[in-house]
């Protein structure tokens, strides 16, 4: 249920930011909202959770967006290998972790975007880089704990559900 969840959510951030959120000065440099979908399911949830999300989402985002196949479900991929990795020597709950996991997130998806189109120039992707991160730190925790407070709220109505139809 959860992934039936996240996608759902993921959908939400991927409309909005392709569709609304650029029309705003602040969100024109918007980093992709499904990082945090995906550090969230991996973090707060089940591993293979955040594994199934980060293909399926990466491959409807590629199908999306119009792009070369492959940059975002290649990014999705990194993002959980990363935020496994940064896991193993930071504690989940911590903000640390979030900031860390989302800053490197950020850099590998910019980068392969970067290989990926042509005509860019790299003091162009540092600049964007630049200020994703710099939005990403203030709004990448409250969009992970807004997920991770998502998810248990589901988790203990599905909790309470089941024990509901156990005992009819």
């Amino acid at each position: 249920m959860i992934i039936i969840l996240s996608f759902t959510i993921g959908l939400f951030l991927t409309v909005s930011r392709t569709a609304y959120l650029p029309s705003f000065g602040l969100f024109q440099y918007l980093f992709d909202s499904n990082i945090s979908l995906i550090i969230a399911a991996f973090l707060f949830g089940e591993k293979k959770d955040g594994y199934i999300i980060a293909v399926i989402l990466g491959l409807i985002t590629d199908n999306l967006s119009g792009g070369p196949f492959g940059i975002y479900l290649l990014s999705y991929i990194w993002t959980i290998i990363i935020t496994q990795i940064i896991s193993l020597y930071l504690q989940k709950e911590s903000l640390l972790i979030i900031w860390a996991a989302t800053s490197a997130c950020i850099i590998i998806q910019n980068i392969s975007i970067y290989f990926m189109r042509e005509g860019l120039f790299f003091t162009e992707i540092f600049t964007v880089l630049l200020k994703q991160i710099a939005i990403g730190l203030f709004l990448f925790p409250l969009l992970i704990l807004l997920i991770k407070h998502i998810f248990r709220h589901f988790t203990s109505l599905n909790r309470k559900s089941r024990k509901i139809s156990g005992e009819s």
